[in-house]
C-alpha cells in the first residue's frame, strides 16, 4: 500500500479549491436574481423550522429540498450562461428548449419543495390563529 503524505502545496490547493467555489457562490447570489429568491425561501424554511420545532427527519427533508432546488437553479444559471455565450445571445429554437428544460427542472423541483412545505408546516401555521 502506498501511503500518500499531505503537503504543504496540497493543503495550499484544497483551499484553492474553497475558495473558487465561495467565488462561484457569491457570483450566483450577486448576479442571479432566482437564486436570491431561493436562498431566501429556503432561509425561511430554516427559520419556520426552528420556530415551529419541527422534528430533525423533518429539518433534514426541509434541509435537502431546499438544497434540491439551489443546486438546480445552480445549474440553470450555468446552462443559460452556456448557452448565451455559445450563441452570443442570438434566438436558435434548440437553445430555447434547452434553456426551458433547465428551466423546468427547477420549477418541478421547485413545486415539490411547496408540497413538502405544506406537508411540514400547514398545521403549524394553521394552529397559531387557533
Amino acid at each position: 500500500m502506498i501511503k500518500r503524505i499531505i503537503t504543504h502545496k496540497h493543503i495550499r490547493s484544497i483551499f484553492k479549491s474553497f475558495y473558487f467555489a465561495f467565488c462561484g457562490l457569491w457570483h450566483i447570489i450577486k448576479n442571479h436574481r432566482n437564486a436570491r429568491i431561493i436562498l431566501f425561501f429556503a432561509i425561511l424554511a430554516v427559520i419556520f423550522g426552528l420556530y415551529f420545532r419541527i422534528t430533525k427527519i423533518e429539518m433534514t427533508v426541509v434541509l435537502l429540498i431546499s438544497g434540491v432546488v439551489f443546486v438546480g437553479e445552480v445549474f440553470n444559471s450555468m446552462v443559460e450562461d452556456i448557452t448565451n455565450l455559445i450563441t452570443n445571445q442570438e434566438y436558435h429554437p434548440v437553445v430555447k428548449t434547452i434553456k426551458d428544460m433547465s428551466a423546468a427542472a427547477v420549477l418541478f423541483a421547485s413545486i415539490i419543495s411547496l408540497v413538502i412545505g405544506y406537508l411540514i408546516f400547514w398545521q403549524r401555521i394553521v394552529s397559531l390563529w387557533k
